[in-house]
């Protein structure tokens, strides 16, 4: 994988990072949001294990997930 196609990958994982803080945000007001539930659960299985860790150290990182 080339330099230009890792930047658009790890642009690619911080959109999906933004998606999944989201769908926290909505299961924090509403814990019984089953459709965000069922979203997270659907992106995440479609993630390899590097992709999930990457996605991880990102909010972790970004500190957008607190709690």
């Amino acid at each position: 994988m080339n330099r230009i196609q890792r930047r658009k990958r790890e642009k690619e994982l911080k959109k999906i990072a933004q998606q999944i803080i989201n769908l926290e945000y909505r299961l924090a007001l509403d814990k019984d949001d089953k459709s965000a539930q069922n979203k997270i659960q659907e992106i995440m299985s479609a993630l390899s294990t590097e992709e999930m860790l990457i996605i991880d150290d990102y909010i972790i990182g970004s500190r957008k997930l607190t709690k």
